[in-house]
């Protein structure tokens, strides 16, 4: 075999492993978002976020400690860059929520009868952040939400409330 008739095996190799790779990762984003872990209905998002009520745990001696419960929605557009780029912060994000007792979804944007400004979305991606049903913070732009991801830190509620 030639040098050229090499190369040009080559280069048809590596578009094959770009069109296949293109194809996985499509199909990954299609999958997570039929998956459960994005609410795909204003109802699906407003029961996720009444289950960010703060519970009261009865201590020994008699008392009683409030333990706080956040929830985190990512609000993206599923045909987006960003929500394919989701699956590969995804499983930081979940680490870093799981270990806070944090919940985490994604939200697709175009939810029929979504009201962006109940969510203080201004524009998309955006993580918001609820506690005890009630919204607390949002972090605009892929950018801020990186900042969540890359932050070495397992505190999630730390990390965003630092932003």
């Amino acid at each position: 075999m030639d040098f050229d008739a090499f190369r040009k095996k080559a280069l048809e190799l590596k578009d094959q492993a770009v069109k296949k790779s293109k194809e996985a990762v499509d199909y990954g984003a299609k999958k997570l978002g039929e998956s459960s872990l994005t609410l795909k209905d204003t109802k699906q998002l407003q029961d996720f976020i009444t289950s960010s009520k703060n519970t009261q745990t009865k201590l020994e001696d008699g008392s009683h400690r409030e333990n706080k419960k956040r929830v985190v929605v990512i609000f993206a557009d599923v045909k987006s860059d960003f929500f394919e780029s989701v699956l590969y912060m995804l499983p930081v994000l979940m680490t870093k929520a799981f270990s806070q007792n944090v919940s985490l979804k994604l939200a697709d944007i175009s939810m029929k009868d979504l009201k962006k400004r109940d969510y203080e979305i201004m524009q998309w991606p955006t993580l918001s952040v609820f506690e005890n049903t009630k919204y607390i913070k949002s972090l605009q732009w892929e950018q801020e939400i990186q900042k969540v991801v890359k932050d070495a830190s397992l505190d999630i509620n730390k990390t965003i409330d630092s932003i």
